[in-house]
């Protein structure tokens, strides 16, 4: 194969000759822009070897470790280069003596991940270059350093060739010694009231393994300790010394001067009101200055939408050991019109869209209209959210909406107004307390009246909602505990008079097994207990089955029927579920499931009997706004008039 590349006028041409149309266009892929100097330029010697150099360079980093490039002038102006590549090897097994403190895969992946990175190229088909061999070394070194063996050896052993697979074959020699713990450690210059506070943070990493996490977590520990204080400009010096079998960590503290917060000035805002900015570093005022919580701060100040960015810089005080701090912020176009779009199994599509100023006069509340339509009916609400109320973390929402809506068997509208208070102290945590009143009207020409229950009603809600969510991630979560409680009370009037109290809890649990398996377990239960079950409209009660529930069946399908065929819900259900994730390649996800479950009518005849099972699997696709799942449930024990199984397809985190 003969390839010519020219440059202008009468600059060279460069002539390629013994590679492959598939090699060729990529090793000149790499190599043009290095020849911009050449191709400029008449040909000569000096410049033929110089391109030689660099297409036998780029022939060695991709697997051609034989590679030998020729160059000669025939004349012309012509630079000509014979390649004679050799075979291309791919690294194959890396191993060593010591599986003890590596397996295989740590092994193989912690030995090519310089190559992977820099080269971008797969772990799986790296082309073997001899210079990431012995960074490779270095790198299984480091990784056991860090893991503890701080006097840890790893040495070459063996390259050998697979002249049959094209492999290059690796064999390391590793000496882990003994892996060290963390000693007790040493602090000058820090007063014995601070070391009472700071020991017993730190103390649960003494004794344990001395790897770079424990050491940095220590670390960081003792500077957070000061910084949370007040102690802003303290000078903190950390030296770590390993010995045969733990390690030495020494603080040397200079604390400097406790600062407390003073006041807040506010800088840039042109729309938002100052005092408005201000209430949200209220809790800080005569305090310590803590740069953590601070910064918690800023990220509440952010996530309002009003701003685009937000710094603060504490500022000293001459004469007293106290800062100022200096809000400076750049405010954002807080209006927003969003569109959005989907599709469900259940829902069929949807379509909506929602206009809100998030500043609304400059006041931080966010005030929205939205509408939304779908196969299922229609939704229109307007409301607002008041983010902070009395410079506390409570947050005011109220909103008035409109929806009709057709499910299974019976349609409905309904029109009210909620509003509520959320308190949330920090991420993790959230109480809401909420008050409702709706008024709802529902039609049937499959179900008799007494199967519907009363058609036209007003209902009066209050409750308590509580949330923990310990989770990684709140739309790609893959890890962590999340716990919901609600405990909720009515008051029913019109065609008929009825009171009821609602409870409701549910409990995810996610672990991983390793990087690419997990296990998810959920489970939740959930009654209603009305004065009169007689007397409870259909649009009251509890329903069951769907992608999010027991898969087996479609969205509120489980449980007691109509005669002709349609859910009636009912008082009393309970759900349990676990789900094995396979990660394929990210985003592709696999998964295999079992959902049990019952939906009973009466809440006298809740229990975990006569319980309905499915088995059944799905694949998934992360995208950034949760996951895109097809499922699909099998029955185990059918009953008459159940589906054998159901597909679903949705969009977000199940549970």
């Amino acid at each position: 194969m003969t390839l010519l590349y020219c440059g202008l006028g009468h600059a060279a041409t460069i002539q390629i000759t013994g590679l492959s149309k598939e090699r060729e266009e990529l090793a000149m892929e790499k190599l043009t822009p290095r020849l911009e100097f050449i191709l400029k330029r008449d040909a000569s010697s000096w410049r033929a070897d110089d391109a030689a150099f660099f297409l036998r360079r780029i022939m060695i980093r991709s697997g051609y470790p034989d590679v030998n490039v020729e160059w000669k002038l025939p004349g012309s102006n012509i630079i000509g280069l014979d390649v004679n590549s050799g075979e291309r090897y791919l690294f194959g097994t890396i191993s060593s003596n010591h599986s003890e403190v590596m397996s295989s895969e740590e092994l193989r992946e912690y030995f090519l991940q310089p190559l992977v990175e820099t080269e971008l190229v797969s772990s799986k088909n790296a082309p073997y270059i001899e210079e990431y061999v012995e960074r490779g070394v270095e790198n299984v070194r480091n990784y056991l350093k860090s893991q503890g063996y701080w006097n840890a050896s790893v040495k070459l052993n063996s390259k050998q060739r697979d002249r049959g697979e094209k492999w290059m074959n690796v064999s390391l020699t590793i000496t882990s010694g003994q892996r060290l713990v963390i000693e007790k450690p040493f602090f000058s210059g820090v007063s014995e009231a601070h070391l009472n506070k700071i020991y017993p943070q730190i103390e649960s990493l003494v004794g344990g393994v001395a790897s770079t996490e424990h050491i940095n977590k220590m670390r960081q520990l003792v500077e957070n300790f000061y910084a949370s204080n007040g102690y802003q400009f303290a000078k903190i010096q950390t030296k770590v010394v390993h010995l045969n079998k733990t390690t030495k960590i020494s603080f040397n503290v200079n604390a400097g001067a406790q600062y407390k917060v003073n006041k807040v000035v506010v800088k840039g805002q042109e729309k938002t009101k100052r005092r408005k900015i201000s209430r949200y570093f209220g809790d800080q005022k005569g305090e310590n200055y803590d740069a953590a919580e601070i910064n918690k701060v800023v990220a509440k100040l952010i996530a309002t939408g009003a701003f685009k960015s937000v710094v603060v810089r504490p500022v000293q005080i001459a004469g007293v050991d106290e800062v100022n701090l200096e809000v400076e912020v750049e405010e954002a176009d807080a209006r927003s019109v969003k569109v959005y779009g989907g599709f469900g199994s259940y829902e069929g599509f949807i379509i909506g869209s929602t206009y809100s100023n998030r500043n609304y006069h400059g006041s931080l509340r966010n005030v929205y209209i939205g509408g939304e339509f779908s196969s299922r009916g229609l939704l229109g609400e307007v409301g607002i959210v008041e983010p902070r109320i009395f410079n506390s973390p409570i947050a005011f929402h109220a909103r008035a909406y409109l929806v009709e809506r057709n499910n299974e068997g019976y349609r409905t509208k309904k029109g009210g107004f909620e509003s509520s208070f959320v308190w949330k102290p920090n991420s993790n945590y959230a109480t809401r307390l909420f008050g409702n009143i709706e008024y709802a009207s529902s039609s049937s020409t499959q179900l008799s009246d007494a199967e519907l229950g009363p058609s036209d009603y007003g209902v009066s809600r209050f409750g308590l909602e509580q949330v923990v969510d310990l989770r990684d991630n709140r739309l790609l979560p893959t890890k962590g505990y999340h716990g919901r409680t609600l405990l909720e009370t009515g008051l029913i009037a019109g065609d008929a008079s009825n009171a009821f109290l609602r409870a409701e809890t549910e409990h995810s649990y996610r672990f991983a097994l390793n990087e690419q398996n997990s296990v998810v377990t959920r489970v939740r239960f959930a009654g209603i207990k009305p004065s009169d079950s007689s007397n409870l409209p259909i649009d009251i009660r509890l329903f069951s089955g769907g992608a999010n529930t027991q898969r087996a069946f479609d969205e509120r399908e489980l449980g007691p029927q109509s005669i002709s065929g349609e859910s009636l819900g009912g008082e009393a259900y309970w759900l349990a579920s676990a789900e094995y994730i396979r990660t394929i390649s990210e985003p592709f996800k696999v998964i295999a499931f079992v959902d049990a479950g019952q939906l009973y009518s009466d809440i006298e005849d809740f229990g975990l009997s006569d319980a309905s099972y499915a088995a059944g699997i799905g694949a998934r696709i992360d995208i950034p706004i949760g996951a895109v799942r097809l499922e699909y449930g099998r029955n185990l024990n059918k009953k008459e008039g159940e589906p054998s199984g159901t597909f679903h397809f949705s969009i977000g985190t199940n549970f």
